[in-house]
């Protein structure tokens, strides 16, 4: 079936032929909009709706009710769509193939298209649930009707829609609030928003942390450039875990996916041995590249304040590892409104603070934290990505270890394109 969506740039109406071309059986149209496009076309049905996105979402309703295996909705300020992976592959091992959302179709759009996804045989439905704005987790909860959630974390993060953490509290927990009481909610213990929030929650609570009361304990982290290591303990058992690539904090992220898995009847040995092994990092997200002779960690999915400063932490325990510098080359943090000034200088702080080497700031949302500076570490600004290449043509060593990070809106991967261009040039 084409949906003929209407959108700010271009309208879906104009491709219902192309769509015919591309073997459509069916399109799904606004009333009156017929005259659009060069006739109705004999190769494909028409059915004409009042608005076409309130339709979807019918249909979607209509698929869901159907479905009768495990639902689970994953949502958070940081980590989600890292932990969404990591459960699908845990998930796909245990229960066998899934529906599970595709990229970040996490939106008012994408979730109801998650759903229409869904194919007979398919074992679950696991959706990853975002929101810029409040009341968005809500609709998006009542739609997929979990049984199961993961909440990964409550951190500053889209405040120019929130206002406020509190605000971001008040959209993430409506997640947990639509989990059944025959159900279950999986989040970070060391939270204490969602720990002080999580009494009022229906069903289950489940903890992954750093503390005894965890349901989930993690006992050790290390960083390393090749891997992030650790150990979990359940219960009275205790497994060793190895993440492909950098970056501690993802398992915090696997953490969240192992108790889910075993709460669906995977054994916890095997869900701890395996998320290491089946779940393969995204593009941009702690992804190591060489140039020169420099070691890259490219994390220009996305950012705020807490991710910005794990980030840190683990390029700077990943170098100190393995004998080397650090160098953190930092792109604004996008949608925090009226806070975005203090919050780029606090982060500018704790960066400084986590004892890297070298900080690159790019952009003027670093002005404030560029005119206070910092005695404890050197700290350098670029106007945009060509001066942080040349920045970094001048300052790096070999073996230098390199992060870029930034909103996705900072595109900090083209610092890593321009610092190579001029390698091969």
């Amino acid at each position: 079936m084409f949906a003929a969506l209407q959108g700010s740039n271009s309208d879906g109406h104009d491709f219902v032929e192309a769509a015919a071309d591309r073997k459509a059986s069916v399109a799904l149209v606004r009333r009156g909009k017929r005259a659009s496009w060069q006739g109705p076309s004999s190769r494909l049905a028409i059915v004409e709706v009042d608005d076409v996105e309130k339709a979807l979402w019918t249909l979607a309703r209509h698929v869901r009710r159907g479905f009768k295996g495990p639902v689970v909705a994953i949502t958070g300020s940081v980590g989600k769509t890292t932990t969404k992976e990591m459960a699908r592959a845990l998930l796909d091992r245990c229960l066998g193939k899934g529906c599970a959302t595709q990229g970040n179709m996490n939106n008012l759009l994408g979730t109801p298209l998650t759903i229409l996804g869904l194919k007979p045989g398919d074992a679950y439905l696991l959706t990853e649930l975002g929101s810029n704005a409040p009341g968005e987790i809500a609709r998006l909860a009542k739609l997929v009707r979990p049984n199961a959630a993961i909440v990964t974390a409550v951190a500053a993060a889209h405040l120019e829609g929130f206002g406020s953490i509190e605000g971001v509290l008040a959209e993430k927990r409506q997640l947990p609030l639509s989990v059944g009481s025959k159900g279950f909610t999986v989040f970070f213990g060391q939270d204490e928003m969602l720990a002080k929030d999580a009494a009022s929650w229906p069903g289950k609570k489940l903890t992954f942390g750093y503390d005894a009361e965890d349901t989930l304990r993690i006992t050790s982290e290390c960083d390393t450039l090749i891997h992030a290591i650790g150990h979990f303990e359940y219960g009275y058992q205790r497994e060793s875990v190895c993440l492909p690539g950098p970056g501690v904090f993802n398992l915090r992220n696997a953490a969240a996916a192992v108790l889910l898995a075993v709460h669906l009847g995977m054994r916890f040995n095997e869900a701890a041995f395996r998320v290491g092994r089946d779940w393969t990092p995204a593009k941009m997200r702690m992804e190591k590249r060489t140039a020169r002779g420099v070691d890259f960690l490219v994390d220009a999915y996305n950012a705020n304040p807490s991710s910005m400063i794990m980030a840190a932490d683990s390029l700077v325990n990943a170098a100190r590892n393995s004998g080397r510098r650090s160098i953190a080359v930092l792109g604004a943090m996008l949608e925090l409104g009226a806070q975005s000034g203090d919050l780029h200088k606090k982060v500018g702080r704790q960066v400084c603070e986590a004892g890297t080497d070298i900080i690159i700031t790019v952009g003027k949302q670093w002005e404030c934290f560029k005119r206070k500076g910092t005695r404890k570490r050197p700290v350098l600004h670029a106007d945009g990505h060509e001066d942080a290449a040349k920045l970094l043509r001048d300052l790096c060593r070999e073996r230098d270890v390199v992060l870029l990070k930034g909103s996705r809106g900072s595109h900090m991967e083209v610092v890593f394109d321009l610092f190579t261009q001029e390698e091969n040039g």
